[in-house]
């Protein structure tokens, strides 16, 4: 890829003439260290590990984008946004704020960051399955009373 040449470079409303040459200074920068690369191999490694996971605590969860920008969606069910808020919130409490529209993974996170965001993924999607499951069981057992 030749930056300024195969890139496409957003427009701006406010301070354009400065814009070009900033992101062409800041391609050349990740190309030259790899961010690119590091950051697409962070993100498909969360994704293929967490929708291992996510699949083993049967939650209707699942990890889709673009590495770059992973997004963890859920099914269209009814309760999936209560499902989805009990998740981000355990994450929370583990010290990841993900946000629900997706993580923007940069060249500072590591495997270390990931290997932890997956540990607190996976005690999340444990608890959100335990709800769903106590859920289940009062919902069945007020139906047959």
């Amino acid at each position: 890829m030749n930056v300024g040449e195969d890139t496409v470079m957003p427009g701006v409303f406010a301070g354009g003439a400065l814009t070009g040459p900033m992101a062409i200074g800041s391609m050349s920068r990740y190309q030259a260290c790899g961010a690119c690369e590091h950051m697409a191999r962070l993100g498909a490694r969360f994704i293929k590990e967490y929708n291992v996971m996510a699949d083993k605590h049967w939650t209707g969860s699942k990890a889709i984008g673009p590495p770059l920008h992973p997004v963890i969606t859920w099914k269209e069910e009814v309760g999936n946004r209560h499902r989805a808020s009990l998740f981000f919130q355990q994450l929370a409490k583990r010290g990841h704020l993900v946000h629900p529209e997706g993580m923007n993974l940069t060249h500072a996170h590591t495997d270390a960051d990931i290997d932890s965001l997956l540990a607190a993924c996976d005690q999340a999607l444990q608890i959100v399955s335990s709800a769903m499951s106590s859920h289940s069981r009062a919902r069945s057992s007020s139906m047959s009373a």
